[in-house]
């Protein structure tokens, strides 16, 4: 017997990485550990096939809130002949965002020698007396690998599981045995006999790259009893195979306890890193209780060093001139606790060197660790250009429009470049309306006999979203047909975000000819429409066992098995509804709820749904039982939890399940349902340990809900026209902000300057002419775009309507209660977009959750003079058009417009009762009933009171009054 291993460095008592492979026994390597599954990965006898492979992966949490990590119990994964799936848990709200997973994998083993003899013989071996080894007509065990990583959570890892090899072949006329599921070479054939089938490899990757391959086991044969050759497991190419398995060495932890020869303390782990505080934890060592008590810790002095990092030679990097940060006391019989340290104040982008010293209760150093680190950057203002991303071919489709004409080069994929249209972001969903773009129009020249096309500048009616998350675009209403059910194609309007998540659209220019073609005789609009929100959510509670059957259909679970509860759900909606949001509701009773192992959810089928490229069924984790809860005693309890992503606490912050109370999931649910079906078959699945006491532990589930926000999983633009004809002036680049329910609209163009102020008021949907008093530009622009944020009025581009006529991409921030600008400035190591004019701004939750930073996008515009471009008649630049989209990451502002603003000039303001509401009333909120004329409404206090109210919106700046 021969036993090849490779064994790597040891990790907080926990291996980095190892490999095994016993040659030649049937039994597997390492069956010895306690999450080994008898009798995976053991080599098939004699015409028997070789046992399947199996997966086992642990996750360890670290977390500012933990005293120490929480390990949770062991995921197991068997063969199923598809990939499999594991979300790295761990709460995304709370820091740190890399977990340690622990993966450990066995290969299949191989299949038992047979065929062909049909003499009842019994299985000899054969030795080979160069090498000493005993071939045996049995399968060879697979091969075993673990190894340790440090993995986002949030994250996915495919799991496939070998299968055994078989004994016989896949065709009647082969002797050999067939190999195993996912690598496996079938045995050979010499027509006396057949090999046995080699078992499948067993693998675990991440993002299509390999973390970890046990190698399936070879198949029997070359014996006495059965000549022909068995067939090799499954594994890598390219790898050695006599290893048996494969480990991304790059990407495990890396540990110095064995080349450094020192055991206490183990090396420090940064569990939070920005970049101007940071954490750490560590222990006692793995030997801490292998030497005398007088050797114990008793306390940790941890030091900082203020220096940067040195270098002596070209290999050792050192710290010195230490300052002592922390005294730290550690309790000598609990040498596994974990021991943290947190500093503040630090430097960004700079190197420290932190290091840990340890002594015993006489004073003696027990040991030190350093451990070098470098503080992240610190948030910038920086422009990130969107890779948009392409689910179908981007095919030509022709539109009808008229008998003989037809719009070509019309993509369904994403938007052409435009100007003058309008962008709301909601909800992460952006919708763009309009614009002025470039259409191919196609006419058939019947004396020719043939289609002629040509370029034709045209006002847009088109509507797209464009999802912010995934940066897709979906067109919701194209140009194929112009009626009066719908908003005329236009440019330079107004589209404002109302409390109830509608869009409403005021004037523009467009044109009236039948094809809107632009021409010389625009005409400007002064008509109101409205976009109820196309992605409108409906809530929906669905009952897993309901009050009236409790009792009678309560859930009972079993030990040592996985009980599941299935619901079909029908929203009995008119269209078909996703997922906006979810939340799990379970009641249960048990006689011991630390057998609980886990709670799963599962999702319906989705083989035809909106994400039907992905995974048809969808599992994610609510809970996941610790190792150190299975210390505890048992209580009886009655337990009532409720699952969130919006709960304040996370469920991992517990060692022990909490009986009550509302908790973020150990996997996230809108991480894993975001736009799944509604409809369809949910189950909630508890898997119960089986119980290591002499009593059996009952429990029930009593009752289980789905708490569902849906919307439409195909959005649909249905449009309504508030305001035909109207005392209100048409007019087009005019400025519109929402206050409550009502848009106040400033200034803009007809055929002359405006400097009139008006307020809409959308329900009753009349105008009233508001007294306007007289305000400075801001920044002498045209064409500007702006934004209305927690951080203050953000301004964007924009063009010099004298001298050069320059377009800009500089970026303004005005400070509404000290009206004051500040130009932003903007990281250079990164590209940025061109200088533009009506373009278009939103803004979007954090796609930077480790910053939290202000996120914006710019969509399109017109890049004019920059292209020296042919200008037409009409005054633009065809091709000049944009149709990029960039993102604006605002870490750099995000001291802006304090919240001591909000206490200071919001709280009185928004009262009732107070002196500004009652001037409020009677001027910028005047109506005719007030039996008065209207006091002066300002612009500055519009914007204030909008950004008291926390309407945070889009709009063109034009200050013409």
């Amino acid at each position: 017997m021969i036993q090849f291993v490779l064994l790597a460095f040891l990790l907080h008592s926990t291996i980095a990485w190892r490999i095994e492979q016993h040659h030649p026994l049937q039994i597997p390597p390492n069956t010895q550990d306690p999450d080994y599954f008898h009798p995976s990965a053991v080599g098939g006898n004699a015409y028997k096939q070789g046992k399947d492979g199996a997966a086992v992966i642990v996750s360890k949490l670290f977390s500012k809130s933990m005293d120490e990590p929480l390990e949770l119990r062991a995921n197991f994964f068997f063969v199923n002949k598809v990939l499999q799936e594991y979300e790295i848990p761990g709460d995304r709200f709370s820091e740190p965002y890399d977990q340690v997973v622990t993966i450990k994998v066995w290969g299949a083993g191989g299949g038992g020698c047979g065929g062909g003899r049909g003499e009842e013989t019994e299985p000899s071996s054969r030795l080979d007396e160069e090498t000493g080894i005993v071939y045996l007509s049995e399968g060879f065990g697979g091969g075993y690998v673990t190894a340790s990583f440090k993995l986002p959570i949030g994250e996915t890892l495919q799991i496939t599981i070998g299968g055994g090899g078989n004994t016989e072949g896949s065709q009647s006329d082969s002797l050999g045995g067939s190999g195993g599921y996912n690598g496996g070479f079938p045995g050979k054939d010499d027509g006396k006999s057949g090999g046995g089938g080699g078992g499948g490899m067993s693998t675990v990757e991440w993002n299509g790259t390999v973390l970890v391959a046990a190698y399936g086991g070879d198949g029997g044969g070359n014996t006495t009893y059965c000549s022909a050759y068995g067939g090799r497991g499954g594994s890598l190419r390219g790898q050695t195979k006599d290893a048996g398995g494969y480990v991304n060495t790059n990407l495990t932890l890396v540990d110095n306890d064995v080349k450094s020869g020192a055991q206490c303390p183990s090396e420090p782990l940064a569990f939070h890193l920005s970049h101007d505080s940071a954490s750490f934890t560590w222990n006692a060592g793995s030997n801490q209780h292998s030497t005398s008590k007088e050797f114990y810790v008793h306390k940790y002095i941890v030091r900082l060093s203020t220096a940067e990092l040195e270098r002596d030679g070209e290999e050792t990097n050192f710290c010195s001139h230490y300052d002592v940060h922390e005294h730290i006391l550690s309790d000598p019989t609990r040498s596994n606790d974990n021991a943290t340290t947190s500093m503040s104040n630090l430097h960004p982008q700079t190197s420290y060197c932190l290091q840990v010293e340890a002594f015993s209760v006489e004073g003696l150093s027990l040991g030190k660790r350093v451990l070098p680190f470098t503080t992240r950057p610190a948030p910038v203002n920086e422009w990130i250009k969107m890779d948009v991303r392409q689910t179908v071919p981007s095919d030509i489709s022709a539109n009808s429009v008229n008998d003989e004409q037809s719009w070509c080069e019309y993509s369904s994929i994403r938007p052409t470049g435009r100007r003058g249209h309008s962008m709301a972001v909601i909800n992460d969903q952006a919708y763009i309306f309009g614009g002025s773009t470039v259409k191919c129009g196609c006419s058939y020249d019947s004396f020719f006999n043939e289609t002629r096309c040509s370029r034709k500048n045209v006002y847009s009616d088109e509507l797209w979203q464009f999802d912010t998350i995934s940066s897709r675009f979906s067109l919701l209403h194209d140009m194929s047909s112009i009626d009066e059910t719908t908003p005329r194609g236009r440019e330079q309007h107004s589209a404002t975000e109302m409390p109830d998540g509608s869009l409403v659209v005021i004037g523009g220019m467009t044109s009236f000819n039948d094809d809107l073609t632009i021409d010389q005789e625009s005409n400007v609009l002064g008509d109101v429409w409205r976009l109820p929100n196309p992605h409108h959510t409906s809530s929906f509670v669905f009952s897993g066992i309901g009050d009236e059957a409790r009792e009678s259909q309560a859930m009972e679970l079993t030990s040592g098995k996985i009980s599941k509860h299935r619901l079909y759900v029908s929203s009995e909606e008119d269209v078909e509804m996703c997922i906006a949001d979810i939340q799990v509701k379970i009641s249960l009773d048990h006689d011991c709820p630390k057998d609980i192992h886990y709670i799963s959810l599962t999702g319906p089928d989705n083989s035809s749904g909106i994400n039907a490229h992905e995974s048809r069924y969808r599992e994610t984790k609510l809970y996941i039982s610790s190792i150190g809860s299975q210390k505890n005693d048992c209580h009886a309890s009655t337990l009532n939890l409720v699952f969130s992503d919006k709960a304040y606490d996370s469920i991992l912050s517990y060692s022990d399940i909490p009986t009550a109370g509302e908790y973020r999931p150990a996997n996230s649910l809108m991480s894993m349902f975001d736009s799944w079906p509604v409809d369809g078959e949910w189950t909630v699945g508890i898997a119960q340990s089986q119980s290591s006491h002499l009593e059996e532990h009952r429990g029930r589930v009593l009752d289980w809900e789905l708490q569902v926000k849906g919307k439409p999983c195909h959005a649909k633009a249905n449009w309504q026209q508030l305001s035909r004809q109207s005392n209100f002036p048409p007019r087009r680049m005019h400025t519109a902000v929402a206050i409550g329910n009502s848009i106040f609209v400033s200034g803009g163009f007809s055929d002359h300057h405006l400097d009139d102020l008006w307020r809409f008021d959308y329900g009753p949907n009349t105008w009233t002419e508001l007294n306007a008093s007289a305000s400075g530009k801001p920044l002498p622009m045209n064409g500007q775009t702006a934004l209305l944020g927690q951080f203050g009025l953000l301004v964007y581009g924009g063009i010099q309507p004298l001298g050069t006529k320059e377009h800009l991409a500089d970026l303004w921030l005005l400070d509404v209660f000290e009206n004051e600008w500040s130009k932003v400035p903007i990281a250079r190591n990164h590209s940025m977009p061109r200088g533009r004019y009506l373009s278009t701004i939103g803004m979007c939750k954090s796609h930077d959750v480790d910053r939290m930073n202000h996120v914006v996008i710019v969509f399109g515009g017109d890049g004019g003079l920059l292209h020296n471009s042919y200008q037409d008649s009409y005054g633009f630049m065809s091709n000049a058009f944009f149709q990029d989209v960039w993102m604006l990451s605002l870490g750099g502002i995000s001291g802006s417009m304090k919240e001591r603003h909000r206490e200071e000039h919001c709280d009185w303001r928004l009262s009732l009762n107070s002196t500004t509401q009652r001037e409020w009333n009677a001027s910028c909120g005047w109506s005719e009933s007030n039996n008065s004329s209207p006091d002066e409404c300002s612009w500055d206090e519009i914007l204030v009171m909008a950004w008291c109210k926390e309407q945070y919106q889009s709009f063109y700046m034009e200050y013409a009054h």
